[in-house]
């Protein structure tokens, strides 16, 4: 029923049913792991892409990978988006970083709101966001389970720092 095509629309009964073969047998999870890329399943897509960068080590990521990449970010995947945000702010983009990982952040993404509101604090030119509205992503995010401690130490910051707050 999952592999059928009318359930598959963007490759989602596809890609659950790699992730149940996974550990049972290896070949039949890639196989559908492929066919859910194929159908442009965001998530196959982002595994095949970060299975891809490992093998490639510590090189830079190949043109083929960030095509997938972007292709799954594109797609809604949070975690491509982080992964694309962190490399445009490696290769020194903030303004381009902020593109990425803002739409994981609107989601509700963790990860992507602690990023957005450390790219909106660092002073970085263009950004759409300053540290004043960092520091109401740190204030929202200390009510949120486990976030709390590191949002209240980023709030911290700022405040020594006096940036988008009283010193």
């Amino acid at each position: 029923l999952l592999a059928s095509p009318d359930h598959n629309g963007l490759g989602q009964g596809l890609l659950l049913l790699s992730g149940w073969y996974e550990s049972r047998d290896k070949a039949k999870s890639d196989a559908y792991l492929q066919r859910a890329a194929e159908a442009n399943s965001a998530g196959a897509l982002r595994i095949l892409a970060l299975r891809l960068r490992q093998q490639q080590g510590s090189r830079p990521p190949t043109a083929e990978a960030i095509a997938w990449l972007e292709k799954a970010a594109n797609g809604g995947d949070a975690m491509a988006m982080r992964y694309l945000a962190w490399q445009s702010y490696m290769q020194g983009q903030a303004r381009r970083a902020e593109d990425w990982v803002a739409p994981a952040a609107m989601q509700g993404d963790v990860e992507a709101l602690f990023f957005l509101a450390n790219l909106w604090s660092s002073d970085a030119k263009g950004m759409s966001g300053d540290a004043t509205r960092a520091a109401a992503v740190y204030e929202a995010l200390q009510d949120v389970a486990n976030e709390g401690p590191r949002a209240r130490r980023m709030l911290a910051m700022l405040a020594l720092q006096g940036k988008g707050m009283a010193k």
